[in-house]
């Protein structure tokens, strides 16, 4: 395969080139070869002529073509699929552009991995080091939450519905008279909790791309068959989703474990039992060790008092038909 063709990404790279003109028209009768391929932060004007006249659209993706006459103009991609689909020598060169361009900014990627071999291992231990911290935090979590919590965690998981409902008992006067009602009120919104199969997922891709960066980086890679290039390539371009997939895990469970998030998780709870436990997780994951009774009791009451205040000094308590139902959805 020739390495001939361009890729250009500015205007005057196209305008400071000896043959190319402005004022060129070309047919699907004057065209001969392509140049390159040009993508642009600028919109330039098509220079495509048919039957119906002169294109002049503007865009920012096309190819360079040479006329008859050695002149080079204009092809925009529209144009190009839309007037010389049938022509074969445009087809042929559209297709050994494309590859071309292709093969060498692969080629170029995969040497650019090599030469920062090291570099690269390091970011793979850290963000493996690092999905293995948040792995922990969140198991923390999945194994010491009682059900009842885990099941609200996995059914807001499965609808993305993260505000936790709860009742609350408002107190009005009317004609003289006091009355009292429960009224279903939000008492949050929960940041979302990774699942611990998000987690794991992550933790097998990295190793398996880091298996595969060894892998490559053993090989002479400018000899390699261009089919096995782009696989290489694009497997190994799957780093970037993967730190962003490992950035967001990391936000969503620092909101989610902060301690007046994880509070809330009392409200899920009826029974003393549940209470008690999601206590102890929450004091746990907060770095509490040599829990007793009283310092579970002090807590629980915090979290009364401290939610009581939010709705006005009313009765907050688990919202039961919320709970139903998420029970209802497994």
């Amino acid at each position: 395969m020739s390495n001939d063709s361009i890729a250009f990404n500015r205007f005057d790279q196209i305008t400071s080139r000896p043959n190319f003109s402005l004022d060129v028209e070309i047919t699907e009768k004057s065209f001969r070869s392509l140049i390159g391929r040009y993508h642009l932060a600028d919109r330039v004007v098509c220079q495509v002529r048919t039957e119906r006249g002169i294109c002049h659209q503007k865009h920012q993706v096309g190819y360079l073509g040479v006329d008859d006459q050695g002149i080079e103009g204009l092809i925009g991609g529209d144009c190009g699929d839309k007037y010389f689909k049938e022509h074969t020598i445009f087809g042929f060169e559209k297709n050994r552009i494309d590859a071309e361009i292709e093969r060498r900014e692969n080629l170029q990627r995969l040497l650019s991995y090599k030469k920062d071999f090291f570099v690269w291992a390091e970011k793979h231990t850290a963000l493996k080091k690092e999905v293995t911290a948040i792995q922990q935090k969140v198991n923390v979590v999945y194994q010491g939450m009682p059900n009842i919590v885990l099941l609200f965690i996995y059914n807001a998981q499965k609808t993305k519905n993260w505000n936790l409902l709860v009742d609350v008992l408002r107190h009005s006067k009317a004609k003289n008279k006091m009355t009292s009602k429960w009224h279903i009120e939000t008492l949050c919104t929960f940041s979302p909790f990774p699942t611990a199969q998000e987690i794991q997922s992550l933790l097998g891709k990295i190793e398996n791309i880091s298996s595969l960066f060894s892998e490559v980086c053993s090989l002479d890679i400018e000899n390699l068959p261009t089919p096995k290039l782009k696989y290489y390539a694009n497997k190994l371009s799957e780093w970037s989703d993967i730190e962003n997939a490992t950035e967001k895990n990391h936000k969503d469970l620092v909101k989610f474990i902060s301690i007046e998030s994880l509070e809330n998780l009392y409200y899920v709870c009826s029974s003393t039992k549940d209470k008690y436990e999601t206590i102890k997780t929450i004091l746990k994951s907060s770095g509490h060790n040599n829990l007793d009774e009283l310092k579970i009791k002090t807590f629980e009451k915090k979290i009364e008092t401290k939610t009581n205040l939010k709705f006005d000094g009313c009765t907050v308590k688990q919202n039961k038909n919320s709970i139903k139902y998420a029970k209802g959805s497994f």
